[in-house]
């Protein structure tokens, strides 16, 4: 009688089989046909998640290098999330953390996949919790910024990049984005410029400052800038994120 430890070895060696292919792990009680159904499975379910979070960075980088990317992922990553939503993200970070020769002509592919990763993140978010206004001036509370709002700040222009256009060197200026999922549920995008990207990020940490407040602080940023000017643009920005759904509420200090 198979012992429970014995057992358990079996099942780490199966595993590292379907990962890698490597037959030396074959247990002796599987067959070596139906050992390599099962790696087909489990190699292609996990692609089609690849396929489906990242088009575009699979139609750039072509088949033959996205399917070796894919078999690498298999093999090298050890996923700390068994639920199947999150290996958009767990690819990610296996990209992040190895830097894969496979993509070494390709300097945005990080971001591009960060970039298409945040899409699905967004859809599956949980919803946030209900949040009123306060009543008053806008500029005296804290405006609360859903958690469904992301803004994304990249070297490269990813919201761009594809077949037709792939760029070399980063530009000179950096691009801003914002993703955010609206009253229907659908995943959202906008091009930002830097003070509201700012002003979003600051709000996403909730510091004890008003809206007012943050943005005389930020605008010590932007000295091309007349304060006012900032606080203005500042206050019709916030209006247009509330009715986007980005700001979701507000509260006073």
């Amino acid at each position: 009688m198979q012992s429970a430890s014995d057992f358990q070895q079996l099942q780490r060696d199966f595993a590292g089989y379907l990962r890698s292919g490597d037959e030396s792990l074959l247990p002796a009680e599987v067959s070596r046909e139906r050992a390599q159904v099962y790696g087909r499975l489990v190699f292609n379910n996990i692609k089609g998640f690849l396929d489906h979070n990242f088009p575009v960075l699979n139609e750039i980088v072509g088949d033959q290098r996205w399917q070796q990317l894919a078999r690498s992922f298999v093999t090298e990553h050890a996923c700390q999330t068994p639920y199947f939503l999150e290996i958009g993200r767990e690819f990610l970070t296996w990209l992040r953390a190895t830097q894969p020769d496979a993509l070494a002509e390709f300097p945005y592919a990080e971001e591009l996949a960060h970039y298409e990763w945040s899409e699905l993140a967004i859809a599956v978010a949980e919803d946030d919790p209900a949040v009123q206004f306060c009543a008053g001036d806008l500029l005296d509370t804290l405006p609360q910024v859903s958690a469904n709002a992301w803004p994304l700040r990249y070297d490269y222009p990813v919201h761009q990049i594809g077949p037709d256009y792939l760029p070399g060197e980063p530009p000179s200026e950096q691009t801003f984005l914002l993703i955010y999922r609206d009253a229907e549920y659908d995943v959202q995008f906008m091009e930002i410029n830097a003070l509201t990207w700012l002003l979003i990020d600051q709000l996403r940490l909730q510091e004890p400052l008003t809206a007012r407040q943050l943005l005389e602080q930020i605008a010590s940023s932007f000295p091309q800038l007349a304060l006012q000017q900032v606080v203005d643009g500042g206050e019709q920005t916030l209006r247009e994120l509330i009715s986007r759904g980005v700001i979701i509420g507000s509260h006073r200090l």
